[in-house]
């Protein structure tokens, strides 16, 4: 058993200006307020598999494939800044993340059409977000959604060429991802 996602990643250039946004934050609200992702771990989640049958791998890979093979590359933007659920109650920062997602939708549903191991949420819902951090204090954790919220990042624009499947393992460290799959758009 595995815990699996397929995800789509960021350029490395992206990649270092949300590192380096990160860090800005992170120094200003040092302590226990977040747990911070790791910029090697930013990536933007399609859908989330779970607890995956070594069995049922295959059918995920092929899922994903066909779902690669309909595309051609795109572009995305990340811009923005968010929470969830609300400000009040905020227990994820975000960046939001904008341009051709659509192509994303259309991936997803390719992909659910061939793997339909359980229901899946409606696509028309999906809302593609880069989360930065989980808020651990919500009471300490107050300044810091509003610093982000009050925050004008981006836009920083990336291409996207490929589909990934990620195999996430838990540690006592945190969690390592690794890559079970590279899907490249026909």
């Amino acid at each position: 058993m595995r815990r699996i996602f397929v995800a789509v990643d960021i350029s490395e250039e992206a990649r270092r200006k949300v590192a380096e946004y990160i860090l800005n934050l992170q120094a200003e609200f040092s302590g226990k307020v977040a747990v911070w992702t790791r910029p090697e771990k930013l990536h933007l989640t399609l859908r989330f598999i779970g607890n995956c049958p070594d069995e049922e791998l295959p059918t995920v890979i092929n899922a994903t494939r066909a779902a690669a093979e309909s595309l051609k590359p795109f572009t995305l933007k990340i811009a923005g800044t968010g929470v969830f659920p609300n400000r009040q109650k905020a227990r994820v920062l975000w960046l939001g993340v904008d341009g051709e997602t659509d192509q994303m939708v259309k991936a997803l549903g390719i992909f659910d059409n061939m793997y339909d191991r359980e229901p899946q949420q409606d696509n028309k819902d999906f809302s593609p977000h880069l989360t930065l951090a989980r808020i651990k204090d919500r009471a300490k954790g107050r300044q810091l959604v509003n610093q982000h919220l009050n925050s004008n990042f981006g836009p920083i624009e990336f291409e996207v060429s490929e589909i990934v499947v990620y195999e996430s393992s838990l540690l006592s460290s945190g969690s390592v991802y690794s890559i079970v799959s590279r899907n490249i758009f026909s």
